[in-house]
């Protein structure tokens, strides 16, 4: 009788966690998506953080007269230069996980960024860690690994916290 319980119970479990991992790895949710933006509400992405200078390795805070919209989302540039190449091709300079921290992607969350600073540009893409804690994450585990994770869980988080790409966006309070 024991062993049946506890048989009823494997199986339950293991059929909640197949469904729960399951979710996760579904393909992206096409017509969404989530984005970093400033607290002010302007939907400007990434404090305005000219997002073609985190490539050059000297990231700079954009000027609001050099600005391009793309998907609804206002982002900011240092030099029309930076702004023409962003216009070329956006999503090669979009940041992984919309901008959020890629070791709380890991976690299955999305936390918004204490600094700027801390990034890595793997294999053309860019990636953010909130903080000193999660950068220590991010190497120790090692960024492959991070990531590797991180890719399953986001399509998870768009699916649940993003925003029709034809809406009006802005950032939901649950992430702030």
């Amino acid at each position: 009788m024991k062993a049946k319980i506890i048989m009823t119970l494997i199986v339950v479990l293991g059929t909640a966690w197949s469904s729960f991992s399951q979710k996760c790895k579904l393909p992206f949710p096409e017509g969404k998506h989530l984005i970093n933006t400033d607290e002010a509400g302007k939907n400007i992405a990434m404090e305005g953080y000219d997002l073609t200078s985190f490539f050059t390795g000297n990231p700079v805070k954009g000027d609001e007269t050099i600005s391009s919209t793309y998907q609804g989302i206002t982002y900011l540039f240092a030099t029309k230069e930076n702004q023409n190449a962003f216009d070329k091709e956006p999503t090669k300079y979009m940041p992984q996980y919309g901008g959020f921290c890629a070791v709380a992607m890991f976690f299955g969350k999305a936390e918004e960024l204490q600094t700027y600073d801390l990034y890595d540009v793997i294999d053309g893409k860019l990636y953010f860690n909130r903080n000193i804690k999660a950068k220590a994450f991010w190497d120790k585990k090692t960024p492959k690994k991070v990531i590797k994770k991180s890719d399953s869980n986001w399509n998870c988080v768009v699916t649940e916290l993003g925003l029709d790409i034809n809406q009006t966006y802005k950032e939901p309070e649950s992430i702030k």
